[in-house]
């Protein structure tokens, strides 16, 4: 079997996995329980933080797109967007695509 081909069967694994309903349903706030909600406000928080801080002052005065993709539940998303509003960011669009295999 080629390197590419593990590759391949890996990200589908992967995919399979979180696009499963068993999954959507373990990563969300609902069941995932504290210790992701501890996570986002907490470790995620002081990584996003970061980052803004070192956008340039035009994005947080024009607005900030956020898209998040995956099946966590949009719980990252609704982190993000909480922190961008308390620091004075425009949101133009946040979007939290569910595909159906999600």
């Amino acid at each position: 079997m080629t390197a590419n081909n593990k590759t391949q069967m890996m990200d589908a694994l992967f995919f399979d996995e979180y696009t499963s309903q068993n999954a959507i349903r373990k990563y969300t706030r609902a069941t995932a329980g504290y210790g992701i909600s501890y996570l986002l406000e907490h470790d995620y928080q002081d990584v996003y933080r970061a980052a803004l801080d070192q956008l340039p002052p035009e994005i947080k005065q024009d607005g900030i797109r956020v898209l998040e993709f995956g099946c966590g539940g949009g719980m990252n998303l609704i982190q993000l967007v909480s922190l961008l509003r308390n620091k004075g960011f425009n949101i133009k669009k946040p979007l939290a695509p569910i595909s159906r295999r999600c």
